[in-house]
């Protein structure tokens, strides 16, 4: 139904917004360390009984490789293309798939992957970022019917 209004909402927006005032970086290493903040999201306007698949996806936010410097992050002297690696898709613990009525229940939590600078790194649950980059994430909801998915929502 084209007319439905979908829409997804962070939990935790003040200390989200704590984070992004202070430019905050995670340090990631091989092994991995979990996103921090965590992000809980909440969304409204499904149909109860529709199929839906929610996935989030780590955007490279430009092209620029960051430096700390003076007490604040800059914009080093060099650029620094995307390397060839998709970034892989992140699915809630609970699958990919679900009816309306259970996203809109309880809070969607990712809380479930590891962020690593390892490209090589193969584990399901391990994303691949690169160091000194700045990242976004990216949520899509999709409408899941028997012969197609669609994107219904980008976030």
């Amino acid at each position: 139904d084209p007319c439905i209004s979908i829409s997804l909402s962070t939990d935790d927006y003040q200390l989200w917004s704590q984070f992004a005032v202070h430019t905050t970086e995670m340090i990631v290493t091989k092994p991995g360390r979990k996103l921090f903040p965590k992000l809980t999201l909440s969304v409204r306007g499904l149909r109860p009984d529709g199929i839906y698949g929610i996935k989030m996806t780590l955007k490279r936010a430009d092209k620029y490789k960051y430096r700390f410097n003076l007490g604040k992050w800059t914009i080093s002297n060099e650029e620094e293309e995307a390397t060839g690696f998709a970034p892989p898709e992140i699915y809630h613990l609970n699958g990919f798939q679900q009816r309306g009525d259970e996203w809109m229940r309880k809070p969607i939590q990712f809380h479930n992957f590891k962020l690593t600078n390892n490209p090589l790194e193969q584990e399901k649950h391990m994303v691949f970022v690169q160091s000194l980059h700045k990242y976004t994430p990216v949520v899509e909801i999709f409408e899941c019917n028997q012969f197609m998915m669609h994107t219904l929502v980008k976030w």
